[in-house]
């Protein structure tokens, strides 16, 4: 909440997108905590609908309190043309994401690099943990768009969110994930993802729990071996095309306008 930001969003109809648990994810601030639990009524009781990325979302009681219309509507595939494929002789995985968020998991990934020699790691964005891992884990900070995507191009599956019981959380539908399979990449998660059907076998779906990569070394290392020098065919996820997914934001945009 910022002064005027209230009277901003009644003046026309307003739908705010649920991303997060924020009050889970703002547990280790508690500043910033006290802030949004002071002032977090005045910005949802101000809006018109919500539009909340999982279903898990939707249901906390911290928004469905406030009896607002409501949609789920998940990230689609981002709209990019696929770097051609070039695997690497060894198999390699990837990982993107942002440096002080610890759901994501990198620093799990020293024990997987060191329980398997065989693969290469590359990890863009996070920052290395104080044990930054054998020399088969590469941590490149932030990059250009184009040097990631020469790193998926030559990558054999694509790391997704992989601790997310961190902040109390079941279900995720990550950017970093739907830029994964826009490129055909398979992918490794750390959680449910309600966009993906339960049976796709372009997604291995660990255990969302602390333990989930120390103990999935064989699941992990068969999949990977499984998809190396592959990839799938992203049509299979027509579903998440950008034009369908926004459709439904459009639509969902255009009853509330209609109620207002």
């Amino acid at each position: 909440w910022l002064p005027g930001l209230a009277g901003r969003l009644r003046r026309q109809p307003a739908v705010i997108e649920i991303q997060t648990d924020d009050l889970a994810e703002l547990a280790r601030f508690p500043l910033m905590r006290w802030w949004n639990r002071a002032t977090r009524a005045r910005v949802l009781g101000a809006c018109a609908g919500l539009v909340a990325m999982t279903p898990e979302l939707a249901a906390l009681p911290h928004y469905a309190r406030y009896r607002l219309p409501s949609a789920i509507i998940g990230n689609p595939l981002p709209l990019v043309v696929p770097a051609p494929h070039r695997p690497s002789e060894r198999p390699r995985l990837v990982m993107l994401g942002t440096p002080g968020q610890p759901w994501h998991g990198e620093d799990k990934l020293p024990a997987l690099a060191a329980a398997c020699p065989e693969f290469d790691i590359d990890v863009v964005g996070p920052t290395p943990p104080l044990a930054p891992g054998p020399a088969n884990l590469r941590w490149h900070g932030w990059l250009a768009e184009d040097a990631y995507r020469g790193l998926l191009a030559m990558a054999s599956a694509g790391l997704g969110t992989l601790a997310l019981h961190r902040k109390g959380m079941q279900q995720a539908c990550a950017l970093k994930v739907r830029e994964y399979l826009a490129h055909g990449l398979p992918v490794i998660l750390g959680h449910h993802d309600p966009g993906l059907p339960a049976d796709a076998p372009f997604a291995l779906s660990l255990p969302n729990r602390e333990d989930n990569v120390a103990g999935g070394i064989a699941a992990i290392r068969a999949y990977v071996r499984g998809w190396h020098g592959r990839r799938f065919d992203p049509a299979q996820l027509a579903h998440l095309r950008s034009d369908r997914i926004e459709g439904e934001r459009l639509a969902f945009l255009a009853e509330i306008a209609g109620r207002g």
